[in-house]
């Protein structure tokens, strides 16, 4: 197949980290041109970008990729507007990226917020990746617990991901201890139904063996939760002594439900002194004859203390299941003393 050359453009509006002998992506709003040689790809679907997150500021706040296909006369417009960071959003060091109109683009010119093309169009990106909570169980038995950098590489019908770090857990501050559940949260372009998984980790940190018990990953918008036992050692001394386990889904335990769809809410904190809260918000959707289930609107407890500020208008984008139009929604906030 013909090698091309493709431009691609990366725009940052914050920080991400020194890199030897260059300074690229150093400055707010600084714009990265580089020259990427590849096989014809055809028609580009989606971008796949992150980072190693070294150096001493690794955190990176992408605006926009932009790719140009000289031989076709083809400019494509990725937007992201989103962290990757393992202390921000949620903690993700890596995002897939969707191709969206390039009319878009005039929002920049006009920008209210580093988020505006986002909330813009959150409901139509939310359709079209897929989430995946990623519920990583640790084992029950004595030294279970890792304090190495565990990944996951995801099989699906249509594509696999590669390589995801595992590294901000919704559910505890300090994962993968002892008989602990700990749930990440995967956006990506739709994959498919999952065939298997990989599951590893790179021996480092104090220590490296650990005993998984088992995955289980939800993904509302297929209607699918699969289980995925182990109940091995991760281990350069235990057991096989491997670091890295193939697993497969538990055909029987694998549960099948209504898909869920995405719905955009907007919550408008008032103008009045002290109106703002840091608790995590909860809404529950009620329609003619269903109702959802609890659901957080910010992923992790960083970002609720992000969101709902004096004076703010918040957009979310939340996976439920309801057959009937919403009639009646309740708001539950829950504050952690």
């Amino acid at each position: 197949m013909q090698i091309r050359k493709v431009f691609m453009k990366l725009l940052s509006l914050y920080n991400l980290q020194h890199i030897a002998m260059k300074q690229l992506f150093l400055v707010c709003e600084q714009e990265d041109i580089f020259t990427v040689k590849a096989m014809d790809l055809g028609k580009i679907i989606k971008a796949h970008i992150r980072h190693d997150n070294k150096g001493g500021g690794a955190d990176w706040f992408l605006d926009r990729v932009e790719v140009d296909d000289p031989k076709r006369k083809k400019n494509y417009f990725f937007p992201c507007q989103r962290w990757l960071a393992t202390s921000k959003d949620d903690g993700q060091l890596s995002r897939d990226l969707m191709p969206v109109d390039q009319a878009l683009k005039r929002k920049l010119e006009k920008r209210e917020s580093t988020t505006a093309i986002r909330d813009e169009i959150g409901l139509e990106f939310k359709a079209a990746l897929t989430t995946f909570h990623v519920k990583v169980f640790t084992g029950d038995v004595w030294g279970a617990g890792t304090d190495a950098n565990v990944y996951i590489i995801l099989f699906g019908e249509k594509d696999t991901t590669g390589k995801m770090f595992l590294k901000s857990s919704m559910t505890n501050k300090n994962k993968f201890e002892r008989n602990q559940m700990d749930e990440f949260l995967l956006e990506l372009a739709n994959i498919g139904e999952l065939k298997k998984i990989k599951i590893g980790h790179d021996n480092k940190g104090g220590g490296g063996a650990w005993f998984l018990d088992k995955v289980v990953i939800d993904a509302p918008s297929l209607g699918r939760t699969w289980v995925f036992p182990c109940g091995h050692w991760l281990s350069d001394s235990d057991e096989d002594r491997l670091l890295e386990r193939e697993l497969f889904p538990q055909e029987l335990a694998t549960e099948v439900y209504r898909p869920c769809i995405p719905y955009e809410v907007t919550t408008y904190t008032s103008d009045i002194s002290s109106a703002g809260t840091d608790a995590m918000v909860y809404v529950v959707l009620y329609g003619k004859d269903s109702a959802t289930q609890q659901k957080n609107l910010c992923a992790t407890k960083r970002e609720a203390k992000q969101r709902f500020n004096r004076g703010d208008v918040d957009k979310f984008v939340v996976e439920v299941c309801l057959g009937e139009i919403i009639v009646s929604i309740i708001i539950i906030i829950i504050i952690h003393l």
